[in-house]
């Protein structure tokens, strides 16, 4: 059984990195021992860096109980080629040499929104409306946060307890 992959690009030439890794120029071809995500990233003077995951799929003969027959059992060796072709975009056409950049603080923009958006969602108040102010409990009132200060609020003048269960009435003294 041999597993292959192949990588090429428009133009030819271009340096691969996989998964993080220096491995050659295109066209490129790598025998592989494993299914899975790969990272590939393809660079070439004058145009945009390539980055993308690939999904190295195992075919349906690679699955157990098949594998077993067409690995021990099949009369002729098997082959899986993975291929992969890019084309390469002049850097001109995604905004200079910036373009990735760009690209990434764009991303990131958007990433600030939705975390926002879903932060808001979780505190129970719509972005772009007020929510509560920090340090303040759900009735506006001022407060640190902490179960000490909620209990002080829970005692009167007079010292005496109207927290849960006093059914807010003072309790009588002996």
């Amino acid at each position: 059984m041999t597993r292959t992959l192949h990588v090429d690009s428009s133009p030819a030439g271009a340096t691969v990195l996989l998964d993080g890794r220096l491995v050659g120029e295109t066209p490129y071809t790598e025998a592989f021992l494993s299914y899975g995500v790969r990272r590939l990233e393809l660079r070439h003077e004058g145009h945009a860096r390539d980055v993308r995951e690939i999904d190295v799929v195992r075919p349906w003969w690679q699955y157990f109980p098949v594998s077993f027959f067409s690995d021990l059992l099949w009369p002729a060796p098997l082959t899986d080629d993975h291929y992969v072709a890019v084309e390469l975009i002049p850097a001109g056409r995604v905004g200079g040499e910036f373009g990735d950049a760009q690209d990434a603080f764009a991303k990131l923009q958007a990433l600030k929104r939705l975390l926002a958006s879903r932060e808001a969602a979780f505190h129970g108040h719509r972005p772009g409306t007020p929510g509560p102010a920090v340090g303040s409990d759900a009735d506006g009132a001022a407060s640190d946060g902490s179960a000490a200060a909620d209990e002080a609020d829970a005692v009167n003048e007079d010292g005496d307890s109207q927290g849960p269960g006093s059914g807010g009435e003072p309790s009588e003294g002996p």
